[in-house]
């Protein structure tokens, strides 16, 4: 197995509620890790989700809060206009 600190990653970061940078995660982009993801501050892991600090914005107007499992999840969604979404973190929505 390949060490998982020479994995080459996508760098995502990770903000709180007010937009604060307050870690990065990265992403395998080889589809070798043992890891998919890598998070920096494992203490910020089921604490924080992922792009709450946009979509808190969209909650009143909508009056919905879009809970999906991970970071791409989010990115398809707001790519597509929908912009009251986040990602746990940490912690995985469905069984393996």
């Amino acid at each position: 197995m390949i060490d998982s600190k020479a994995i080459p990653r996508e760098a995502i970061p990770i903000r709180d509620e007010y937009g604060t940078l307050i870690s990065v995660s990265g992403r395998d982009i080889t589809g070798e890790a043992f890891q998919k993801y890598k998070v920096e501050y494992e203490t910020m892991k089921g604490n924080t989700l992922y792009n709450i600090h946009v979509a808190k914005h969209y909650v009143g107007t909508e009056n919905t809060l879009i809970l999906v499992e991970g970071f791409c999840d989010v990115w398809i969604l707001v790519h597509n206009g929908v912009m009251n979404v986040v990602a746990c973190m940490g912690t995985s929505v469905s069984s393996p």
